[in-house]
């Protein structure tokens, strides 16, 4: 199932800003992630590397994102209550 909505937060630690030469914003990025960029399943749902892509030197950055899947609308919601929120 395609979520409807993708918001990531982007350069969200220091390591990863400095790995790609920028500082650690002031403030985080928020970004909207088109949901069909969405992939998962494991082995079954392979990532397929376009032949146009080059392996040598590599074009293709890939990386693995941690989510939570927000299960109902939602606002303001305490600390204690906010797992209650989570789908799955």
């Amino acid at each position: 199932q395609v979520p409807p909505a993708v918001v990531a937060v982007g350069l969200n630690y220091r390591a990863h800003a400095a790995e790609v030469g920028k500082e650690a914003p002031r403030f985080p990025i928020i970004l909207h992630v088109n949901p069909a960029s969405v992939c998962g399943g494991g082995p079954a749902h392979p990532i397929v590397c376009p032949p146009i892509v080059s392996r040598d030197p590599p074009e293709l950055d890939y990386e693995a994102e941690l989510t939570l899947v927000i299960g109902r609308p939602c606002k303001d919601v305490a600390p204690a209550e906010a797992l209650s929120f989570l789908c799955g």
